[in-house]
């Protein structure tokens, strides 16, 4: 099937560095034009799953704005202006729960929105997790850890103790590869 051809692309709306609005004038066949095909342009961020030497996972338990309640996660965020996803990925695991992996494996990178984009997220496994320089304090990010077998983690998912999908596409990317440790 044909790619799409962007005619034009005009910013209807910036807050950045976390949004942008776009309209653009997309010709989806020949002689087939859309005149206002809307994109919204969040910022790429990682989710790292944090696997131990022993097979167990750390994950986080707090509140979350997106969903408005208390949910379990994994560590991520928003990869920084001249960061590489492996190094914010990194940096993350530091700050949020003060592990280093003597693995990083990239599992992949996706977008929310088959159309519109959204936010574009990469995943990581990381293995081997080893206490690192520490947490580094931060308001927005007010949570607790806690370290599960595997099995945990999927009732965890089963029970609806998660509540952001790219904490859950991380998780069952991560469970689903090879290298992840046998139970």
């Amino acid at each position: 099937m044909p790619q799409w051809k962007t005619l034009s692309r005009h910013v209807e709306f910036e807050a950045l560095p976390y949004l942008r609005v776009t309209r653009e004038v997309v010709e989806v066949a020949p002689g087939t034009v859309i005149d206002d095909f809307w994109q919204v342009e969040l910022r790429f961020f990682v989710v790292v799953v944090p696997v131990l030497a022993d097979g167990r996972v750390i994950v986080m338990n707090g509140y979350r704005h997106g969903p408005r309640r208390d949910c379990m996660s994994m560590p991520g965020g928003f990869i920084d202006p001249g960061e590489t996803p492996e190094i914010a990925a990194r940096r993350e695991l530091v700050e949020e729960v003060g592990l280093m992996p003597q693995r990083l494996i990239p599992l992949g990178n996706f977008v929310d929105y088959g159309n519109q984009r959204g936010a574009h997220g990469h995943y990581f496994l990381a293995l081997g997790c080893v206490p690192g320089e520490g947490q580094l304090a931060d308001v927005t990010e007010a949570a607790t850890t806690e370290i599960l077998r595997p099995d945990a983690v999927d009732a965890a998912l089963t029970d609806g103790r998660f509540g952001v999908i790219h904490h859950v596409a991380g998780w069952l990317l991560a469970r689903r590869h090879p290298e992840f440790p046998a139970a």
